[in-house]
C-alpha cells in the first residue's frame, strides 16, 4: 500500500509541473510518469499472479463447490447432471476423499447407470471400501452382470489399497493413538476423580505438542496415505506411558510391545470420519488445540489433506458446526433429526454461518438433499426422519453421518 501513495503522489507533483516549466523538466517529468505506468502495470500483474497462487493454494473451495452443486442437481432430480458434476470434481481433485466417492457411486446406482456405477466402485474399492458394502449395490441392482463381474474383482483391487498404505507414516500416527488412548483411559480417569483439570489439560498439552511433532517430520496423515478406519488391542495390562518421557514419536513403541491393528474389513459395516489414524488420538484434545494448531489444520483442509468432518471432530469444543459425535448441538439433540430439523431461525442461522466457513451444506439444503434420496429411492415423502434414516440407513450413512 506504501508504494501505490508514493507512486500516486509522484503522478500529483508530475501533473502539477506539466502546466510549466522547461522543455527538460516536462522530459523528465514524462520519464517520471512513463516509470509510473510501468510499475503500476506491473503491480498489477504481480497482484493478478497472486491471487492466482491463492486461488490454486486453496483447492478446497473449487472441490467443494462441485461436489455442492453436484448435491443441488440430486435434489431438482437431476441425477445425470450431478454425477458428471462429481467426476469432474474427482479427476480435477484426483480423489481426495472416499466419502464423496462412495455418494457418488451411490447416485449412480440409484440411477442404474452402471457405466457409471462400475469405475465409482472400483475407486471405492482402491480407496478402502469393505466387501460388504457392496450388498447395497448388490441388492438394489440384481440383475446386472457387470456389477456381478465387478465383485469377483474385488479381492484384487483391495490389494491395491492396501499396497498404497505407507506404514512409514502410519505406524508412529498409531502409535500416537495407542498411547493417547491408554493414557485417556488411565491417568486421566484416575484425575478426573480427582478433579485435577489443569494436570489433564497438562497431559493433553504435551500429546498436542507430539502430534504437531508428528505433523512437522511426515505431515498430516491423510486418508491416502494411511487409509480409512481401523481398529487396534492393546495387550492386558499393558501400560505404554510407565517412564514415557519422549517428545517424539517413531513407531517402535508400536512395534515393540506388539500393539496389533487392523484395518476394518466385514465386521465393520459404516466407516468412520473419526477413527483415522492420528486423528482418533487428536478427537480427544479438542479442549487444548490453540489457535496456531486451527490455522495449521485450515491450511490441511484448504490443501485437501482432511475433510470437513475431521475439522468438525477437532473444532468441536470452539465452534459448532453440527456435524460429528462431538458436536455440542448434536449432543443436546441426541442425534435426533426430528430436533434437528425443528430449532428456531436463529439457531438454524448461527450454525449455518459457522458451517459455510469449512463449506458444509446448510441445515436446509441438508434436510432438501435427505428427502431427495429418500424420494428416489422409494418414491414416496418423508413422514418421519428418524425412522426414513434408519429405513435407509447405508444412503444415510455415507451422506449425512461423520
Amino acid at each position: 500500500m506504501k508504494s501505490i501513495v508514493k507512486f500516486e503522489n509522484k503522478k500529483l507533483v508530475a501533473s502539477n509541473r506539466f502546466k510549466g516549466g522547461s522543455r527538460k523538466t516536462v522530459m523528465g517529468e514524462g520519464l517520471l510518469l512513463f516509470r509510473f505506468l510501468v510499475t503500476k502495470n506491473l503491480l498489477f500483474v504481480l497482484i493478478i499472479l497472486g491471487s492466482i497462487k491463492v486461488s490454486f493454494g486453496q483447492p478446497s473451495k473449487g472441490y467443494y463447490s462441485l461436489i455442492s452443486k453436484s448435491e443441488n442437481y440430486i435434489i431438482q432430480n437431476k441425477y445425470e447432471e450431478a454425477i458428471r458434476t462429481y467426476q469432474d470434481a474427482f479427476e480435477k481433485y484426483q480423489y481426495p476423499f472416499y466419502k464423496h466417492i462412495r455418494q457418488a457411486a451411490i447416485v449412480a446406482c440409484l440411477e442404474k447407470d452402471t457405466i457409471h456405477l462400475i469405475p465409482l466402485l472400483k475407486q471405492c474399492v482402491v480407496h478402502g471400501m469393505t466387501k460388504n458394502e457392496l450388498d447395497f449395490f448388490r441388492k438394489e441392482l440384481p440383475s446386472s452382470n457387470r456389477l456381478s463381474e465387478f465383485i469377483k474383482l474385488f479381492d484384487f483391487y483391495e490389494r491395491e489399497y492396501e499396497q498404497s498404505i505407507d506404514s512409514s507414516v502410519l505406524i508412529p500416527f498409531l502409535e500416537f493413538d495407542v498411547l493417547q488412548t491408554a493414557m485417556l483411559n488411565g491417568k486421566m480417569r484416575k484425575l478426573r476423580r480427582k478433579k485435577a483439570l489443569m494436570r489433564l489439560n497438562f497431559e493433553n498439552k504435551k500429546f498436542l505438542g507430539l502430534f504437531n511433532n508428528l505433523l512437522d517430520s511426515l505431515g498430516f496423515p491423510s486418508e491416502n496415505v494411511v487409509g480409512l478406519t481401523y481398529s487396534f488391542k492393546i495387550r492386558p495390562k499393558w501400560w505404554p506411558l510407565k517412564g514415557f518421557k519422549s517428545t517424539s514419536i517413531d513407531g517402535s513403541l508400536a512395534e515393540k510391545y506388539s500393539v496389533k491393528y487392523s484395518y476394518a474389513k466385514d465386521f465393520l459395516r459404516y466407516k468412520s470420519s473419526s477413527i483415522k489414524p492420528g486423528l482418533w488420538g487428536l478427537t480427544h484434545l479438542a479442549a487444548v488445540i490453540d489457535s496456531s494448531f486451527i490455522d495449521r489444520l485450515r491450511r490441511c483442509f484448504d490443501s485437501l489433506q482432511i475433510d470437513q468432518d475431521a475439522v468438525a471432530i477437532c473444532l468441536s469444543t470452539h465452534v459448532d458446526m453440527a456435524a460429528g459425535r462431538y458436536s455440542p448441538f448434536n449432543l443436546r439433540t441426541r442425534f435426533k433429526l426430528r430436533a434437528r430439523y425443528s430449532i428456531s431461525n436463529v439457531e438454524k442461522e448461527i450454525l449455518d454461518t459457522n458451517r459455510q466457513v469449512y463449506y458444509f451444506r446448510s441445515l436446509y439444503k441438508e434436510k432438501s438433499l435427505f428427502e431427495a434420496l429418500h424420494y428416489k429411492k422409494y418414491q414416496k415423502r418423508i413422514r418421519d426422519f428418524d425412522k426414513a434414516a434408519k429405513e435407509m440407513q447405508y444412503i444415510y450413512s455415507s451422506f449425512f453421518r461423520s
